[in-house]
């Protein structure tokens, strides 16, 4: 159940980051991209690790690229072959590239076939991740963390549904880009919030 809420969200964040590249905003597309493989990638590369190799589990929060190199080296070579590649690619800067060997590895590995959400799925997924971002936003009392949270929120309302997964400190560079559609007041308003 992790591992295709993992991939759902991977493929509704990866979608806004294809339409940052067709707008040519590939600054903030590989932003974007680095963050989300070197975050929730990396999360389901080590459910999927875990899933393999039980004594991973032992280890809690998020495996270093070395911890998942050592334990792949101990895996038969068909399960090394498919978990190498995903690891290397956890390095790399192609979202894309990423969650198909995570997808192929799942389903080799796992037997787990993991298919991209269609228009309907991606609908209710946009809505679910929307509606846990407002509460969250509702409960934070951290200044920055309520912007960051703004942001991401306002960039869902003015592409058309699309939600991204950024690090901190791509709010400066989202505030940026925001500014060219948003009003006047609520621009300062961002901008009085971040300084």
């Amino acid at each position: 159940e992790t591992l295709k809420k993992l991939h759902g969200n991977i493929c509704i964040f990866s979608r806004s980051i294809e339409q940052l590249i067709a707008d040519n905003e590939t600054n903030l597309a590989d932003t974007l991209q680095r963050h989300l493989i070197r975050s929730l990638c990396s999360d389901m590369c080590d459910v999927i690790i875990r899933e393999i190799d039980t004594s991973a589990s032992a280890k809690t929060g998020q495996l270093s690229i070395e911890e998942r190199n050592k334990i792949i080296q101990k895996m038969p070579e068909s399960t090394r072959n498919h978990l190498s590649k995903v690891n290397e690619s956890l390095n790399g800067k192609n979202a894309e590239t990423t969650l198909t060997r995570l997808e192929d590895a799942a389903g080799e590995l796992l037997q787990i076939i993991l298919k991209r959400p269609n228009k309907k799925t991606e609908k209710d997924l946009i809505l679910d991740i929307r509606e846990k971002l407002k509460a969250k936003l509702t409960d934070e009392q951290d200044p920055a963390m309520i912007l960051h949270l703004t942001i991401t929120l306002l960039f869902y309302a003015v592409n058309n549904g699309r939600l991204i997964h950024a690090p901190g400190k791509a709010v400066p560079t989202l505030i940026k880009f925001l500014s060219k559609t948003l009003p006047s007041n609520i621009n300062q308003r961002l901008y009085e919030m971040q300084g």
